[in-house]
């Protein structure tokens, strides 16, 4: 039996494999959550041990770019005054794709004034 993900608005459903001493444990877990009234806790727990693990599993373009990435944009953004769009901030695709687009011009600017001082 594996663990169902689903996204209703989406229409879409991914089965998770696991272990059969997974399987088991958890079908205990779930045994004693419809004894409780209100399963809130334990809801709770699992999204903050699940969250961060999902997000592991992202595709690498939409994991969030690194702090040097951001602090790269942030000053490629003072320096040429272009816009930083806000998904630049958010996902590590976006920020490649804003980094290639604007950076040779802001190390140029960089080297030029390198040149003059």
């Amino acid at each position: 039996m594996p663990l169902l993900l689903i996204d209703a608005d989406l229409d879409l459903l991914v089965e998770v494999p696991m272990t059969t001493d997974v399987q088991d444990v958890l079908a205990l877990q779930w045994r004693r959550l419809a004894d409780i009234r209100s399963p809130k806790s334990y809801e709770l727990r699992l999204g903050d041990q699940l969250a961060p693990a999902l997000a592991e599993c992202l595709d690498w373009d939409l994991k969030p770019p690194g702090a040097a990435q951001v602090t790269f944009a942030s000053s490629v953004t003072r320096q040429l005054g272009v816009d930083l769009p806000a998904d630049v901030l958010r996902l590590c695709g976006a920020m490649n794709a804003y980094l290639h687009t604007h950076g040779e011009a802001f190390k140029q600017q960089q080297r030029a004034r390198r040149a003059k001082a």
